[in-house]
């Protein structure tokens, strides 16, 4: 006998726990590798050196970013797609069925999110050079006009 229930169980909740342990250990991983990587070698590096590290920090946390939403939209379609089927039964509140729509478009919404994040991770990662270059001119500039 099977019965429609919003609620996935420990059969679903236990592999995505996995999975978001293990991102926040590579997350962390991967921000202590960029924060103890030696400096650029040479005097007047430290502008590059520090454009590299943020750049690079920035597309660490647009990867988390969207490994989070991927899960959260996964979840949200399934238990609203699930809440959504268990309240089309009669004598359930009209209420419910809204709740399982209102979780189901924010699942659509925070999987194409997860999209824009991993986008633009790509982005920030393939253009990590020009991006350095732009920041570090822009520095450069900034510091001649105040005199600093």
């Amino acid at each position: 006998m099977s019965s429609a229930t919003p609620y996935p169980g420990w059969f679903y909740a236990i592999p995505l726990l996995v999975a978001l342990a293990c991102l926040m250990v590579v997350a962390l991983l991967a921000l202590r590798r960029i924060s103890i990587t030696p400096s650029l070698p040479g005097s007047g590096l430290e502008r590059q050196d520090r454009a590299w590290r943020v750049a690079s920090v920035r597309v660490v946390v647009d990867l988390v970013a969207a490994s989070l939403t991927l899960q959260l939209g996964g979840i949200a379609v399934f238990a609203g797609t699930t809440i959504h089927n268990a309240a089309s039964t009669p004598g359930v509140l009209l209420v419910t069925q809204m709740v399982g729509d209102a979780l189901f478009i924010i699942g659509i919404a925070a999987l194409a999110a997860s999209v824009v994040w991993f986008a633009l991770a790509a982005l920030r990662a393939f253009g990590l050079p020009h991006t350095v270059a732009a920041d570090v001119a822009t520095q450069s500039t900034t510091q001649e006009a105040t005199g600093r």
